[in-house]
Formats: structure tokens, C-alpha cells, sequence
């Protein structure tokens, strides 16, 4: 279940935070759709790659399935962003790349994501920054 609430986070959060939308704005946008679909599926592979058993076979699916029922929330990341307070960015959509390397993948979108939150966020600007 961790890994599912990760995936869905990632889909969300992020793209939420870089973008100003709501879940459901994300859902209807088809540029943001495509950030979020693309988190939510670098997610799913380094889940399936590190063996970990999900609850579906379609990520993009379970994650428009997880957004419609919460369509107008604004996640936290968002909120903290918009308060220029440091997020769960690294956490969440940050965290993804390092897992990827461990097993042979990428997640440039989550990475791509992850900078770009802390872009206006002067405390923490920098800390994704690797050489």
C-alpha cells in the first residue's frame, strides 16, 4: 500500500505544485495529465522493478480512479509552495530518481518535477541540485 500512496502522490503533488491546479485540473489538462501520468508510471516501474507487488495493472487508471474522488483538493506540496515553505518534494516526487538508480531505471520527469518545486522555495533552492 505504501508504494500505491507513493505513486499516487507523485502523480499529483508534484504536477500540483508546479502547475498552481487542482487533482482535477491536473486530471482534465492534457499537458498536466501528461507530467502526472508520466511520475505516476516512472513510479510503477521502480516499484515492479524492486519486486513490490501492486494493487493494479494500469497505473494511469488506478491514478485518475484515486484523483476523482478528491477532484478540488489542492495537495500540501502545493500549499506549502504557494506559502514559499520548504515540501515533502524530495520525499515524494524527489525520491523517485534515487530509487530508480538502485535498480537500473530513470525518472527524469520526477526529477525534472521535483527541481522545478523547488525553483520558488529560496530556503531549499539548491538541495535537489546534484552534480
Amino acid at each position: 500500500m505504501i508504494w500505491e500512496k507513493l505513486i499516487c502522490n507523485c502523480a499529483v503533488s508534484g504536477p500540483c505544485c508546479i502547475t498552481g491546479l487542482t487533482v482535477g485540473q491536473v486530471l482534465d489538462n492534457p499537458d498536466a495529465w501528461s507530467i502526472a501520468s508520466a511520475c505516476a508510471a516512472e513510479a510503477d516501474a521502480v516499484a515492479r522493478a524492486k519486486g513490490i507487488k501492486l494493487g493494479f495493472d494500469d497505473v494511469a487508471s488506478y491514478v485518475r480512479a484515486f484523483g476523482a474522488k478528491i477532484p478540488h483538493s489542492k495537495p500540501s506540496m502545493l500549499q506549502d509552495h504557494v506559502a514559499r515553505r520548504p515540501s515533502e518534494i524530495d520525499a515524494i516526487n524527489g525520491a523517485i530518481p534515487a530509487e530508480a538508480a538502485k535498480v537500473g531505471l530513470s525518472a527524469p520527469v520526477n526529477d525534472a518535477v521535483a527541481r522545478c518545486c523547488h525553483v520558488n522555495v529560496p530556503e531549499v533552492a539548491g538541495s535537489m541540485i546534484r552534480a
